[in-house]
């Protein structure tokens, strides 16, 4: 998985170290599980790459975590599908920004910014 990240970090511009956190879900697919390192240092930027962000769960407890450590690192989500409005509207509560595709649907909010792929 890591390898297929740092194309993209390219295409945004993006310099940074990777952190790779880890999750577990119950059969249900609730998140019963994660696990976000703690390196000796955090960049000044910190980008969350993942491919769906539904709810945002997995997003707002990675950010959570994050400022509860007293970080206060830009925080950018990367994903490359967003379902629901309300889970953009989540994770943007910790996030400084967020990109998604447009594959599912387009949503008007601020800090999001849609990749156009039709």
């Amino acid at each position: 998985f890591p390898v297929t990240i740092y194309p993209l970090m390219e295409k945004l511009g993006i310099e940074s170290d990777v952190l790779i956190c880890s999750k577990t879900r119950d059969e249900n697919g609730k998140l019963t599980k994660l696990v976000v390192p703690q390196p000796v240092h955090y960049p000044a930027t910190i980008v969350v790459i993942d491919d769906i962000c539904d709810g945002g769960a997995t997003f707002v407890k990675i950010g959570a975590q994050l400022r509860e450590r007293g970080i206060n690192s830009r925080l950018i989500l990367v994903v490359t599908h967003v379902i629901q409005e309300a889970g953009v509207k989540n994770v943007l509560q910790y996030y400084d920004l967020m990109y998604a595709t447009n594959s599912v649907a387009e949503f008007d909010v601020n800090g999001l910014r849609q990749i156009d792929v039709f």
